[in-house]
C-alpha cells in the first residue's frame, strides 16, 4: 500500500522573532548571550511537542516569523518583513533550539521555506513534516534540471527501505 503522507507538526512561540546570535568572547572564555531565550523557546516547544517521539528525517521544515506592524504604518500588516534581522539567522535559532526536541540534530533537515511577514500578533509558526518518498522523488527529478550530473545516481535509491 502506498503512504500519501506523513504527519504534520505544528508549533508556535509566541513574541517577537528571535534571530541566532553569535557567541560571545571574554579574556578566558567564550559563552553563549541567549542561554537564557533558548532555555524558554526550549520550553515551549517541549510542552506542544508533549513527548512524542522525535520526528525522523528526512524533514521538511517551514517556518514564518511575524513581526510586529509598526503603529506609524498599519498598512504592512500581511506584507513582506524587509529589514533586520536576517531571515537566515531566524531559522538558525528555531532550528538549533529544536534539536533533540523535535528532531534528533538539525542536519536531519532537507528542505526548508521561509518566510518574514508582519502581523498584529508577533510570533513564529513551525510546521514540520518527514519527507515523503514521492517528495524526495520530486526533489531528485527537479534536481536533474538544476544540476545535470544527478543523473547518474538511479531512481532507485528514493526507493530503499521505504513503505510502499
Amino acid at each position: 500500500m502506498i503512504k500519501h503522507s506523513n504527519p504534520i507538526h505544528l508549533y508556535s512561540l509566541p513574541g517577537r522573532p528571535i534571530p541566532l546570535q553569535r557567541p560571545r568572547y571574554s579574556v578566558t572564555h567564550v559563552y553563549d548571550a541567549q542561554k537564557k531565550e533558548k532555555a524558554v523557546s526550549s520550553v515551549y516547544l517541549a510542552q506542544q511537542h508533549n513527548d512524542r517521539p522525535l520526528i525522523p528525517g528526512p524533514i521538511e521544515l517551514t517556518v514564518i516569523f511575524y513581526f510586529e506592524t509598526p503603529k506609524k504604518t498599519p498598512s504592512l500588516e500581511g506584507k513582506y518583513h524587509t529589514s533586520k534581522p536576517d531571515l537566515d539567522n531566524c531559522i538558525k535559532y528555531v532550528s538549533d533550539i529544536s534539536n533533540g526536541i523535535l528532531y534528533r540534530d538539525d542536519s536531519e533537515i532537507s528542505v526548508i521555506h521561509a518566510m518574514k511577514l508582519y502581523s498584529r500578533n508577533p510570533r513564529t509558526d513551525i510546521k514540520l513534516q518527514q519527507m515523503s518518498v514521492w517528495k524526495r522523488l520530486y526533489y531528485y527529478v527537479f534536481s536533474a534540471f538544476v544540476k545535470p550530473s544527478s543523473y547518474e545516481k538511479s531512481l532507485s535509491t528514493f526507493f530503499e527501505n521505504e513503505d510502499l
